[in-house]
């Protein structure tokens, strides 16, 4: 069933878009799904000190809707008695590191560590990776060839790929004239190839944005990236970011890097959801 925006475009109904990782992302309501995958890529990282105690607090916390997080840490709770089984698993399949060049940053490493078997192991409902706009042409090729075997895999698995679609390194996104165009490529590069969902950044265009998603008809979701400075810069992004065409937001920084994650998943799901969590 689609729906009809008030242009005449179609939309994707919401029960459908939440299809993408099954029963676990409840149609109802916008979705809280909390990263807490990156004790991966990054050495020392404030917050997450204690991965497992972030974990528990998810577990109890009924606003949460899902985590993305590595393979380790999900069969370490598993085996701990972390119950997870009542939010969606979303399981993180590659390796990046990070470089700054000038006042870029790039990936300096980007490596498959798992393969779509692997979801078995902790019962995954999803598997996660990054699709990144490099502007070297034999870097994308490669990007591309492994999301595509992992969302072909899907057939086999059962288990769909959000594809975390980033510009690391990309000089036309970091330029706020091309930025919009390189969005909307972006956007458009991971539905071609067959994403399941998507997890992208906010960009300044909030209008732009919106298109951008829309036009895909993907599920999408935004990511949080670096901490924001204080609760009302939190508030006044999520006010942007509630008026997209989005299925939720997947943040990491903004949770456990704060002084109280409950509350703050409260004011998340609150600035999403309205004052009614349904």
């Amino acid at each position: 069933m689609r729906q009809t925006s008030g242009d005449g475009r179609a939309r994707a109904d919401t029960a459908g878009e939440m299809a993408w990782a099954g029963r676990k992302l409840s149609p109802r309501r916008k979705q809280v799904i909390v990263a807490v995958d990156h004790g991966l890529p990054l050495d020392r990282v404030e917050g997450l000190e204690r991965p497992l105690g972030v974990m528990r607090s998810l577990a109890s916390n009924s606003q949460v809707d899902g985590t993305i997080a590595s393979l380790g840490l999900l069969k370490t709770c598993g085996r701990l008695g972390i119950d997870l089984s009542h939010m969606a698993r979303i399981l993180t399949v590659d390796y990046v590191g990070f470089q700054t060049s000038g006042a870029m940053t790039l990936l300096s490493t980007r490596e498959m560590i798992l393969e779509p078997e692997a979801a078995g192991q902790v019962q995954a409902d999803a598997f996660k990776m990054f699709l990144n706009l490099y502007d070297e042409s034999d870097l994308l090729m490669r990007n591309i060839k492994d999301a595509e075997r992992f969302v072909s895999a899907a057939e086999r698995t059962g288990v769909p790929t959000l594809l975390e679609v980033v510009f690391y390194g990309n000089r036309s996104f970091a330029d706020p004239r091309t930025q919009p165009a390189v969005f909307t490529r972006g956007c458009r590069l991971a539905m071609e190839l067959g994403a399941d969902a998507l997890k992208v950044p906010m960009i300044e265009d909030a209008a732009a944005a919106a298109e951008a998603i829309d036009s895909v008809g993907v599920p999408t979701f935004v990511l949080g990236g670096a901490r924001w400075e204080s609760r009302l810069a939190l508030q006044t992004e999520l006010c942007r970011i509630a008026a997209l065409p989005i299925c939720g937001v997947m943040f990491g920084r903004n949770v456990w890097q704060t002084a109280d994650i409950d509350q703050t998943i409260s004011d998340i799901a609150g600035a999403l959801r309205g004052s009614a969590d349904g």
